[in-house]
């Protein structure tokens, strides 16, 4: 078996984290390490981790196809958004990064998803035709689509219509230009391209709760227990309705979990099923992906690796540390781990590797912030921010800060915990103000709806200060009262416009420690899921142009010098 280990960034996380795969010792504590991030410097894009390569690719880039037998849909961060494009099995882009979300190639076509409508590309990047409503990827010439109600039909590789859309529900053609199609509910059948049925059966009422159409297997579930089963499109029964959570993998396989538990969860393992009613393992398997060239994958407490159609480990393929997916894409294999993309041979050969690093620009310098992956268990990842470019004098303190921030609180988090906590960041750098921005979710496994999390660093470049919201205004000067009574206001008038009763109840003034983001024009002060009522779940944001800051604004303090006095930023009023 063949170990993956994939680093994020020139520093590797090992240089910092007495770590095995990117997953924190236990024994590690967050004042550990500090003192080992002035070692960071010395490391290189290659380390040697546990006899193994740990490699951190860069992808070329390029407009003019080479070999496009074979697109892979990337992406690179571009202006803080992750914007997508295709490689070749080289890592090369051959389609340049610049579409927000886009399927993989099928059938020599793509689907750019993104937008308010759907485009159709080929391999040259070329759009062959655009649709306002709904395309899927492409199956033996013929993509299903909608006109936006709730029919399917067919088009061709040009966006003709091979079959209008009167399906009840439509499934793709497979090699033997045959799809499975609902013509009414309760109504299946298979039909060619032509649109002639070949047979039609009409199912009993029972079966009507669908959850899946798929591969001529309808998962259902009945009315009275609630619980699940599977009939083919038939109506001849494979599994009665006993289960109370099942899926389909495709390859003729699902995936159900113990009907033994009370109420199966996001922590609870599935077991492999076949066409036939029979149980090809125990309830061992976890996150189970869908199979794709004969294989699937399932996760660990350490590993993602592939299993085959018996359920049983690939032990050809490598398995890659971390917490995802792997997709057998022909002779390459597609990782989606922990929020990290990449792709590789068979053989464990990183060929591409999405680029974790913020290039950082200003009218006064440019750095560089890379993110680098924290994971103290199976279900949380932190990726926390790392500075270079910045003076040797305060390299170490800022990154040894940064780290500090981000990973206090997740460090002691166990599988047992039961959260799933993901931790990124954007970054932003004005004339020699950097702002992290954190983003999180915290969510309990099994919840349907977690805790956003958010917070703010502004940092001193120069200096390495980190700053407080005081620190904008003039000492003495009373701002709370000011920044006080303008959100005040502001919460009014949104009360008012919801017809709330208490316009300012929940609201009782800026915190000490209150959360605040800078821009170019303004202040943001924002609040916390439901600190205010009125605002529901997200954060509470209040813009306040410094312009209406003027009388209490520290024009000569540090925090403003960092940043203001521009052409991008309000001057200094004159006195």
């Amino acid at each position: 078996m063949k170990h993956v280990g994939i680093t994020l960034a020139a520093m590797t996380l090992a240089a910092i984290l007495t770590v095995s795969g990117g997953c924190a010792n236990k024994s590690t504590s967050v004042d550990s390490v500090l003192d080992k991030i002035e070692m960071s410097d010395k490391t290189t894009e290659t380390a040697k981790e546990n006899n193994k390569t740990v490699i951190t690719p860069t992808a070329k880039e390029t407009s003019s196809p080479s070999n496009i037998s074979n697109l892979y849909s990337a992406y690179q961060y571009i202006n803080g958004e992750k914007q997508y494009g295709f490689i070749d099995r080289k890592g090369t882009f051959i389609i340049l990064p610049g579409y927000s979300s886009v399927t993989d190639f099928s059938d020599g076509y793509a689907i750019i998803t993104g937008s308010k409508d759907y485009k159709v590309i080929d391999k040259h990047g070329i759009i062959v035709y655009e649709h306002k409503k709904y395309v899927s990827s492409y199956s033996n010439g013929a993509a299903v689509y909608s006109e936006g109600h709730s029919k399917y039909g067919y088009l061709d590789t040009k966006g003709k219509v091979m079959l209008k859309p009167v399906y009840y529900k439509a499934d793709s053609f497979k090699k033997d230009n045959t799809a499975f199609v609902s013509l009414s509910k309760g109504t299946y059948a298979l039909i060619n391209k032509k649109g002639t049925v070949i047979g039609k059966y009409q199912l009993n009422k029972k079966y009507d709760n669908v959850i899946t159409f798929k591969d001529g297997y309808i998962i259902y579930k009945d009315d009275k227990t609630k619980l699940e089963g599977v009939i083919n499109y038939k109506g001849d029964e494979i599994y009665k309705p006993e289960f109370k959570f099942i899926t389909y993998l495709g390859d003729d396989l699902f995936a159900i979990k113990d009907p033994a538990l009370d109420e199966p969860g996001m922590l609870d393992p599935f077991a492999l099923y076949d066409n036939k009613g029979g149980q090809l393992t125990d309830y061992i398997l976890y996150d189970l992906s869908s199979f794709h060239d004969g294989y699937a994958s399932a996760t660990n407490s350490q590993y993602t690796y592939f299993i085959d159609t018996e359920g049983k480990e690939a032990q050809e393929f490598p398995k890659i540390e971390g917490r995802g997916t792997l997709t057998l894409m022909g002779d390459i294999i597609k990782a989606e781990i922990d929020d990290d993309l990449i792709y590789m041979t068979k053989e464990g050969t990183v060929i591409w590797q999405n680029d974790r690093t913020h290039y950082l620009k200003s009218s006064k310098t440019e750095l560089l912030v890379k993110e680098l992956k924290f994971k103290p268990n199976k279900f949380a990842y932190v990726y926390y921010p790392y500075i270079e470019g910045i003076p040797n004098s305060i390299q170490a303190s800022v990154n040894g800060k940064l780290y500090k921030l981000f990973t206090e609180g997740r460090a002691e988090l166990k599988e047992s915990s039961g959260l799933s906590v993901t931790d990124t960041f954007d970054a932003e750098l004005i004339n020699n103000l950097l702002i992290i921005n954190k983003k999180g979710y915290d969510a309990p496994l099994g919840a349907s709806h977690g805790i956003p999390v958010e917070e703010t660093y502004h940092i001193d470049i120069k200096t390495g200060e980190f700053y407080d919201l005081s620190d904008l205004f003039l000492m003495k000067s009373n701002y709370e009262a000011e920044l006080n009574k303008i959100i005040g206001a502001m919460i009014e008038n949104h009360n008012k416009k919801e017809g709330l009763d208490s316009p300012q109840s929940s609201f009782k003034g800026i915190k000490e420690d209150q959360a605040f983001k800078l821009t170019n024009d303004d202040l943001i002060v924002y609040f916390s899921p439901y600190e205010l009522k009125g605002y529901g779940g997200g954060y509470p944001e209040f813009k306040i142009p410094f312009e209406q800051l003027t009388s209490f604004i520290d024009y000569d303090g540090s925090l403003w010098n960092s940043f203001g006095d521009t052409e991008t930023t309000p001057t200094k009023p004159n006195k």
